[in-house]
């Protein structure tokens, strides 16, 4: 009983600290499939990059083209999905580059490759 009485105890402090974090709305997180929206993107990019003011915009613009395509990736057969999305990559790593800085890219290039997804290529062995 007294364990009880200590948990319920808890319990307000815990709901008072979710209802004084603001909640994003679920399409501001993520555009489905687990993937973060590009506005999240931008947001974790210009954080770990520090992109300046005028690469935010230009960036934006690529994760949107990004996203576009993956959907349309997605509608594909299996056996042209991966060609496309291939190409879509070396696409948007293209642009990229050419936006941001040496350094930026080195470091956006290391996100890329430990990021979701990452280690989820097949193994031909």
């Amino acid at each position: 009983m007294i364990a009880a009485a200590g948990l319920l105890s808890l319990a307000p402090s815990v709901l008072a600290e979710d209802a004084t974090t603001p909640a994003a709305p679920p399409a501001a997180k993520h555009s489905g499939g687990g993937r973060m929206s590009p506005e999240a993107q931008l947001k974790d990019l210009t954080d770990k990059l520090t992109l300046t003011a005028e690469q935010q915009p230009k960036v934006k613009a690529i994760l949107e083209e990004r996203v576009k395509g993956l959907q349309a990736a997605r509608a594909l057969p299996a056996e042209d999905r991966q060609a496309q999305m291939k190409m879509l990559h070396e696409e948007i790593m293209k642009k990229m580059k050419a936006i941001l800085t040496p350094d930026q890219f080195t470091k956006y290039e290391a996100l890329q490759k430990s990021g979701p997804g990452a280690g989820k290529k097949k193994k031909t062995e």
